[in-house]
C-alpha cells in the first residue's frame, strides 16, 4: 500500500519540483500549468505548474523563438483504482517575431502538447488532462488568426478522445471544439479571435480508457498576426509622405 502511494505522488513531485526550481530563477510570467483527474474514482494529480518564465515583452521585433519546453520521463502513476503509464508528456510554448523584408512584422504564439498514455491496470476510466499555457501579452494586435490542429496518433483497446480548447482573457476570446475519436485520426480548424493582454490559451483533453487501453496524441496550436502588428503599421504610416513625394516628383519630371 506504501509503495502505491509513493507511486501515485511519484510524478507530481517531480514536476512540482522543477517548477518551484525554476520559479524561483525567473520573473513568474507565461508559464505551462498541468492538471490530470481520473474519473469515476474522483483523484487527481494537484495542478503543478511548470517551466514559469518569461512573457518575451522585452522586444517582439528581436528575430528568433522564445521557447519553454518539458519533457517528462516514463512514469507510472496510480489514481484511484487505476495505475496509468505516461509513456511521454512533452508541452512546448514558443514565441516567433519575424521580420519580413517589407519591415511589417507577422508574429506567431504557438504550443504544442504530446502525450502517450497506457491503462495498465484497473477498471476502465475517464481521464481529464488540463494543460494552460498563459500569460501572453504577443502576438499585439486584434484579430489573431487561431489555427488548432488536434490529431490521434494511436488508439486501440477501446480508446476514446476528444479535445475542447479556449482563448480566454478580461476582453473575451474564443473557443474550438474538436470531435470525438475512436480511431486514429486529425482535424484541424481556424478562427479569428481579440483577446485583450493578458491571454491564457487552455486545452482539456477528455480520454476514455479500458484497462490495457493505449492511447497517443498531439495537439498544437499557432495564434498569429492575421494584420501587421501595431509598430509595423506605424513604419509603414511614417513611410506614406516619402512615397506620396515621390509620386509627385515623378509626375513633376513627366510634366517637363
Amino acid at each position: 500500500m506504501i509503495s502505491r502511494i509513493r507511486s501515485a505522488t511519484k510524478l507530481a513531485v517531480a514536476l512540482g519540483a522543477i517548477g518551484l526550481l525554476l520559479s524561483a530563477a525567473q520573473p513568474a510570467r507565461a508559464g505551462i500549468t498541468l492538471n490530470v483527474t481520473s474519473q469515476p474514482s474522483n483523484t487527481s494529480i494537484a495542478p503543478v505548474t511548470l517551466l514559469v518564465g518569461t512573457d518575451p515583452a522585452t522586444n517582439p521585433q528581436i528575430p528568433g523563438v522564445h521557447q519553454i519546453s518539458f519533457t517528462a520521463p516514463g512514469q507510472q502513476t496510480v489514481l484511484g483504482p487505476n495505475t496509468f503509464l505516461f509513456q511521454s508528456l512533452s508541452l512546448v510554448q514558443s514565441y516567433t517575431p519575424v521580420i519580413g523584408p517589407t519591415g511589417i512584422i507577422n508574429s506567431a504564439l504557438g504550443d504544442s502538447t504530446t502525450v502517450q498514455l497506457r491503462n495498465l491496470n484497473g477498471p476502465a476510466a475517464t481521464l481529464t488532462i488540463t494543460v494552460a499555457y498563459d500569460s501572453f501579452n504577443f502576438p499585439t494586435g486584434n484579430p489573431l488568426s487561431w489555427t488548432s490542429a488536434f490529431a490521434a496518433t494511436r488508439l486501440d483497446g477501446g480508446a476514446t478522445i476528444s479535445a475542447t480548447e479556449s482563448v480566454t482573457s478580461s476582453g473575451g476570446g474564443g473557443t474550438i471544439s474538436h470531435p470525438l475519436l475512436t480511431s486514429v485520426g486529425a482535424d484541424s480548424r481556424t478562427i479569428l479571435v481579440s483577446p485583450s493582454r493578458p491571454f491564457t490559451v487552455t486545452q482539456v483533453f477528455t480520454l476514455f480508457l479500458p484497462s490495457g487501453a493505449n492511447a497517443s496524441f498531439e495537439k498544437s496550436d499557432t495564434l498569429s498576426n492575421a494584420v501587421p502588428e501595431p509598430a509595423s503599421l506605424a513604419m509603414i504610416a511614417s513611410a506614406l509622405p516619402l512615397i506620396g513625394l515621390g509620386a509627385w516628383t515623378r509626375r513633376r519630371k513627366a510634366q517637363v
